[in-house]
């Protein structure tokens, strides 16, 4: 006989209570596979939902990774914009700057074109009121040289012997000098 159709002597257990002793072997064998299906039960239910949360994190990063990628791409985009928009700019303000230092330019020979003017108009003016003054001048001694030639004139005209409507005519003009027989 081989030992494995021994059938084994049961040995009591130190249980307190002795109504409450093991099962048979095929008992124990189920209670150790229920116990044990129900361990691998959980430990696969816990490995699945380590896994579905690996994989969950995992696609979280994968979203996480490619939003920072596009929200870079589009900053990188929107800063070179805003390079070459402000390049633009400085070229307008550049351009601006110069337009207004030629403006200022322009407004400076103006200005010293208008004080020309103005000098020249009082230079003019002045002159004017010179030769104003010289006219005056001039009209006042011709009005007193005329004054004292009607004073004489009838003294010249007795001498001479010429009539009393001559020297009216000889004042106005009419009547020239050198037509008279006078010499100069």
């Amino acid at each position: 006989m081989s030992r494995r159709n021994i059938p084994r002597p049961s040995i009591p257990t130190k249980s307190a209570n002795p109504a409450r002793g093991r099962g048979t072997d095929q008992q124990q064998q189920q209670q150790k596979k229920q116990k044990l299906s129900d361990e691998a039960g959980q430990a696969a239910l816990q490995a699945y939902d380590r896994a579905v949360k690996v994989t969950a994190e995992r696609e979280r990063y994968r979203t996480d990774r490619d939003n920072f990628r596009e929200k870079f791409k589009i900053s990188e985009s929107r800063l070179q914009e805003t390079d070459v928009e402000m390049e633009k700019l400085k070229k307008e303000l550049a351009e601006a700057k110069t337009a207004a230092a030629s403006a200022e330019v322009e407004v400076e020979k103006m200005k010293v074109e208008e004080k020309k003017k103005l000098e020249e108009a009082d230079a003019k003016g002045y002159e004017a009121g010179i030769k104003r003054a010289a006219l005056e001048y001039t009209q006042t001694a011709h009005q007193m040289v005329n004054d004292a030639l009607e004073d004489r004139l009838p003294e010249f005209f007795d001498s001479s012997g010429m009539t009393a409507s001559m020297p009216k005519a000889i004042a106005n003009g009419v009547c020239p000098v050198e037509r008279l027989g006078v010499e100069r």
